[in-house]
């Protein structure tokens, strides 16, 4: 017999090779479902249970991908103890186990038996893994030295079916998509005798019993996803393999004119650009729009190099074709490179007073702001002005929300970083006042407002992040993943770290943070224009966080 079972989480382990006796790093178990089917296909037993908390929280971003909160579990949940041990029952009578990146879910019930001290029978069974059975024969480009990628749930069985399942990401619909797609891979002989632990004549009884496709199962699923507000998708993934960047590109950059603060040259941003093919690169430096005329005069001279080169190219592969000779050139990017203009702005509510006290100082926030177009572009300009002339404070060119707010026509507003204005109040005042600027932002722009998720491996990040994904679902804001970047490269960590010594007149020896005996400075060396591997490792808990890239994208006509 075949058991077919998933799970959903409160999120995923810190540590994946950790030992499931490691019940800090494992994730606890929010849902559990199974399907037990006999040697033939048809369906035994199915089953279907939320599982009752037990002292601890399902945190939003977990809560958003399968639709079940710490309230429902609650009042909907059955008790750990017992499921397990229904569940240690069924395995005692199942031959083969299978699963969609199954390897996870093996470990989330056996750290759940663990801390239940019940006997865990799951590690012994064999595993039928529909994503490495469904790797080869999916053959999706974008896996790691140039391999197949792993195919999400959705993707194979898109390509076994031709078409999408209703409910993905509870566990109960991925079940029954997951039992389908293995019966059908095993129906058209993707999955060899020797996985399922029988013999080729049972494989050869078995594909005679399906002259057609599999069916679905008929079982009852609930709508917890589809009744949960959150219209993004997100699952728990293991690898970087199934996350799709999308149209991604960094439009957080500052570069060298955020003086004394940022070590990144124009030339680096559209190099690091280029080499990633990202479809656009942007440049937002603090306080200032000084660089922006050189930035869009690179960027246009950078595709006129890229014309050139598939002019070239393009000539050399005709002249091969009519001479008859192999050509074997790689063909270069002709799309041009859209270059994003913007500013990440400091905020005071008294922008323009120039006294301030040790007991009642200025308190700054930030803001990002790009220009959608050419108007969005002046009024940046405008309100950088503003900052230098009225705004101008111990080197700091401050500007205010209703002075934004006037000028905010052709202007997209983002989140920003930790530093930005309602993430220091979430961080700083509390979620309440959080959520009141969230509030404004949002209705002062609109459609042109986004939150952006960062990951710098600071804790005040993870913080945020949820804070954020609950206002953005709450009020219908869409987000975008995105990697702030002070200098290049990783190793140029310290290089930026001597240059804003310089500007504070500080060592390197004092030690970075708040309050007396420190100094200012970037609290990690994650700062750096990473690559894409690296920018899908960051945001491997929120891959739907690329979904509005391409939407974002299109709302930018600033272009060469």
């Amino acid at each position: 017999m075949y058991l077919i079972f998933d799970t959903e989480t409160t999120g995923l382990p810190k540590n994946f090779n950790a030992p499931l006796s490691d019940s800090e790093n494992w994730p606890r178990m929010v849902q559990i479902a199974w399907q037990v089917h006999d040697d033939d296909g048809n369906l035994i037993e199915n089953q279907d249970y939320i599982i009752k908390p037990e002292g601890y929280d399902i945190p939003f971003n977990a809560a958003r991908i399968h639709g079940i909160t710490t309230k429902i579990a609650n009042e909907e949940g059955r008790d750990l103890q017992e499921v397990l041990e229904e569940f240690s029952k069924v395995l005692e009578k199942i031959r083969v186990v299978s699963g969609h990146n199954v390897e996870f879910d093996y470990n989330i019930v056996g750290a759940e038996f663990y801390r239940k001290n019940i006997k865990d029978n799951l590690q012994e069974k064999p595993r039928a893994d529909t994503m490495i059975l469904g790797t080869d024969y999916c053959q999706l480009g974008g896996g790691r030295g140039g391999r197949y990628k792993s195919p999400k749930l959705e993707e194979l069985y898109e390509k076994l079916y031709g078409n999408k399942f209703d409910e993905a990401h509870n566990a109960a619909a991925d079940v029954n998509a997951t039992a389908r797609a293995f019966f059908e891979m095993v129906r058209i002989g993707v999955v060899p005798a020797e996985t399922l632990k029988i013999s080729e004549d049972q494989l050869a009884y078995f594909k005679s019993l399906y002259p057609d496709p599999i069916k679905p199962f008929n079982i009852v699923i609930r709508r917890q996803v589809a009744d949960f507000h959150n219209k993004k998708k997100q699952q728990d993934f293991g690898s970087i393999d199934e996350i799709d960047l999308g149209k991604y590109f960094n439009f957080d950059n500052h570069s060298v004119f955020s003086t004394l603060t940022a070590t990144t040259s124009i030339n680096d941003l559209i190099k690091k650009a280029s080499d990633e093919n990202f479809p656009a690169v942007g440049m937002v430096d603090l306080g200032n729009m000084m660089g922006a005329f050189k930035f869009v005069s690179a960027v246009e001279g950078a595709n006129g190099d890229r014309a050139k080169k598939h002019k070239e190219y393009l000539a050399k592969k005709q002249e091969a074709e009519e001479n008859g000779t192999e050509f074997n050139e790689t063909e270069p990017v002709s799309e041009p490179l859209i270059p994003v203009v913007g500013c990440e702005f400091y905020i005071s509510d008294r922008y323009e007073q120039k006294q301030f006290t040790k007991d009642d100082p200025d308190r700054r926030t930030q803001v990002v702001l790009l220009a959608k177009d050419f108007n969005g572009y002046k009024n940046l300009a405008k309100l950088s002005s503003i900052g230098f002339l009225k705004g101008f404070y111990f080197g700091v060119p401050r500007i205010s929300r209703e002075l934004i707010a006037e000028y905010k026509e052709g202007i997209i507003a983002l989140t920003s970083g930790i530093l930005g204005d309602i993430p220091d109040a979430i961080l700083n005042t509390g979620e309440q006042k959080g959520e009141e600027l969230f509030k404004w932002w949002s209705e002062t722009f609109g459609e042109d407002f986004y939150v952006q998720l960062q990951n710098h491996n600071l804790p005040e990040e993870e913080h945020l992040n949820e804070v954020l994904l609950y206002l953005a679902d709450k009020y219908n804001v869409k987000i975008l993943a995105q990697n702030e970047t002070f200098y290049t490269n990783k190793d140029d960590a310290n290089i930026q770290d001597i240059v804003s010594c310089i500007k504070d007149g500080e060592k390197l020896t004092t030690p970075v943070g708040k309050g007396f005996g420190k100094r200012r400075g970037l609290s990690t060396r994650e700062y750096y224009m990473k690559n894409s591997d690296e920018i899908k490792e960051a945001f491997l808990a929120y891959p739907d966080a690329f979904e509005a890239y391409e939407e974002f994208l299109q709302n930018l006509s600033l272009t060469p």
